[in-house]
Order: C-alpha cells, then structure tokens, then sequence
C-alpha cells in the first residue's frame, strides 16, 4: 500500500512538473547552451524523482526532450567495445587489464560524451568579442531586460569567477547615453559594483520615465469655433453665406448690435431681418448687399461708338495760313514739329495718345 502511495506521489509530480525546451545549438556559444539545458534537465529529473531511475530510462528522458539536433549527435557518438586498457603500466602486454564495452544506455557516460562533444570547440574569443564590441541596448528595451541580457552573454564568455561581475558592471557602464549618470558611476571609482551600478542607473531611469509620462499626460483642451471646424492649415474657406454667419458681436458700449455689413444699419441676426437680403448691388450686379457698402473694385468700362460714326482725327501736312490750320494750331500746338524734307522744313503733325484705332481689324 505505502509502495503504491509513493508511485502516485511520483506520477502527480510527474504531471506538474515542466520539462526543459528543446536545445537550440543556432546561436550563441552551444557549449553554454548546453551547460544550461543540462542543468534544467537534471531539475526535471528531480522534480519528477526520475534520478534513482535506471540510467535506460534517464536517456530515453533526456533523447525526449533535448530535440532534433541533441538526437542527431547522439546518434552519431561512437561507442567503443572491449578493448585494452592503454595507460595502465605492465610489464608485458598479456598482463595488460581490458576497458569494458561501453554501453549507449548508461547516462552517465552519455553525458560525458556530450560534454566533449561542446567543449571540442568553445569560440570563447568570438563571443568576448561581440561580447565588448557589437554588444549594445536595443532601442525600446527596458533595463531589466538588458542587465539580463548582458549577465547572459558574460556567461557565455566564460570569464574568470573573479572578474565575472566586473564585467558586467564595465559592461552596463560604458553603454550608459546620460552622461551625468555616467560621470556619477565614474565619480564612484574603485567602490562602484555591479549592485551600486545598477541600482544608480535603474533609479535614474525610472525617475526619467516617470518625469516623461508626467509631462505627456495632461493635455489641454482648445476650444474651436464652430464655424472653423474642419478648417486645414493653409486653407482658407470660402465666404459663408448669409444665414450661415454668426451673429453680430455687441458694440463697445453694449447697447445694441454693430452695423451690419451688408446693408450698414443694425437689426436683429439672421437674413430675413437683413433690408439688403434680396437687393442687388448696383456696381457688381451681385445680389444680398447695397452699393454702399459694396467691396468689389469698379472696373473701368471702355464706351465703343456705333460702327460707322464718322470721327475727326487730324491734319497732318504743311502749315497754311488758312483759317482751319491756324484754328487747329492754336488748339492742338502740341501736336506740330519741324522736319527738314529734303531741302524744305515742314511743320508735321504727330500723334501721342490715339483715343480711336483708324487700323482695319
């Protein structure tokens, strides 16, 4: 009964605890990769009490659960079968003790084989170099986020236990952009730590934020007229008719209404009040307003005569003594100047402002 008790404890844990994702070798440095999905896989063996399991079934557990790329170099591991013992020292080699055969299903030897297989080739250069160089906040990350980030990555590097938290507060530090946060760390000196730095820098951070929703989240209200809604910048709206336009402010002595522009006298608001509502304007032949107040520019009109009208233009000829010529010199003296032609001198007549065209159209 007790043995049966256990083994239904054993299946509940089973249940309620989360297995560890799969192992992703793509990026990052696969030896650290690999260090922290082991150490997820043997809390998922103790949560479930599968560590006093035989070593058969914490394999097949670990080939469950460590995904494609785990199973495709576990299959490829080598594993070697009864064979002389090479560093043991005999004294001929028929005394030589042999190695047993390895077994694929002890899961300690299956760990082994994995770890050698990630440590072959650890790029720990590399990943300090993108570690120092090509390392840097993303915009919009919080800072949680990004000392987590940088505590992940400083792990993969695999510093020294004793410069590890150097590291991370150099790190955090020199990717500081306020440089009065910046000086405040520097000013710190060989007493700053990554607890100091990161405490300075997410304080001031958080104080930044708060003064910046602070001045975003009150906004005031501005009040439109009515009769300029809609109205875009740079746009300017076509005159509003008379019965769409606002009532006429009150005088300065409040007594009374302004003079309406459209007739120049004071009535009550609206058109059907207005006497100038159905006149028409006498200068621009527009109807709703009197001449008086009309605020079109008069264009000057042009009177043309009735086609064949004879008009007198001019004489142009040499001076005589005649009365018509001496009439016309004394009214029109401007017109007259003297030309030699050829060996004569004449008196012509020239035109300076034609006020009739004689030319054929």
């Amino acid at each position: 009964m007790l043995r049966k008790f256990k083994m239904a404890q054993l299946s509940d844990a089973a249940c309620f605890a989360k297995p560890p994702d799969n192992l992703v070798l793509t990026t990052g440095n696969p030896a650290h990769s690999w260090e922290k999905w082991k150490r997820r896989f043997q809390i998922y063996l103790q949560a479930t009490g599968a560590s006093s399991k035989p070593g058969e079934h914490k394999v097949g557990l670990l080939l469950n659960h460590i995904g494609d790329q785990g199973i495709d170099i576990y299959y490829n591991f080598t594993f070697l079968g009864d064979r002389p013992d090479t560093t043991a020292i005999v004294a001929d080699e028929a005394s030589r003790p042999r190695l047993p055969a390895e077994d694929c299903k002890d899961y300690d030897l299956v760990i082994c084989k994995f770890d050698e297989q990630f440590t072959r080739r650890d790029p720990q250069l590399m990943l300090r170099e993108k570690f120092w160089l090509h390392l840097h906040r993303e915009p919009g990350q919080s800072f949680d986020s990004w000392v987590n980030t940088v505590r992940e990555r400083a792990g993969e590097c695999k510093f020294p236990a004793n410069f590890m938290e150097q590291a991370i507060r150099d790190k955090i530090t020199f990717e500081c952009r306020e440089d009065s946060a910046k000086l405040k760390l520097y000013d710190m000196g060989g007493n700053l730590t990554v607890e100091k730095a990161i405490q300075v820098l997410s304080l001031r951070e958080a104080t930044s934020h708060e003064l910046k929703e602070s001045k975003t989240s009150t906004i005031d209200a501005v009040y439109v007229p009515r009769h300029q809604a809609g109205r875009r910048q740079g746009f300017r709206p076509s005159t509003p008719r008379h019965d769409e336009r606002p009532p006429p402010k009150k005088d300065m002595g409040g007594i009374g209404f302004s003079a309406c522009k459209y007739c120049n006298t004071t009535h009550a608001w609206g058109k059907k009040n207005c006497p100038a509502a159905n006149h028409k304007c006498e200068k621009c032949k527009i109807k709703g307003h009197f001449s008086a107040v009309c605020r079109k520019t008069r264009v000057g009109q042009i009177d043309v005569e009735p086609e064949g009208t004879p008009k007198f233009i001019g004489v142009v000829g040499q001076r005589k003594s005649n009365n018509m010529t001496t009439h016309m010199q004394n009214d029109d003296s401007g017109w007259h100047i003297n030309l030699l032609a050829g060996d004569e001198e004449l008196s012509w007549c020239i035109d300076t402002d034609l006020c009739t065209s004689v030319c054929d159209a």
